[in-house]
């Protein structure tokens, strides 16, 4: 199963969310493409000034899913981002 099945698979069960380092065109691609649909919420650095490990990133993604950190999985393919959520030692 590919990722965007598995993302399809957990809507209606769980709040799904996008954090993105991405430019600033990434929101017009993702509709376009149909890919925002798989998320309730959005996040992409060129649009708030902040980026993956910053917390600040990770702060507005909660703040946008109404929950808290406790409350939240964070998924990453990079470990330096894992490392940024987590928070200072």
């Amino acid at each position: 199963m590919d990722l965007l099945n598995v993302i399809r698979s957990l809507r209606g069960k769980f709040h799904t969310g996008l954090i993105s380092n991405a430019w600033s065109g990434l929101r017009e691609f993702l509709v376009k493409d149909k890919i925002i649909d798989l998320f309730d919420s959005v996040v992409i650095s060129a649009e708030v000034g902040a980026v993956k490990p910053e917390m600040k990133i990770f702060t507005l993604a909660l703040e946008q899913a109404k929950v808290r950190a406790d409350e939240s999985v964070f998924l990453d393919d990079s470990e330096v981002n894992i490392e940024g959520v987590k928070g200072p030692a």
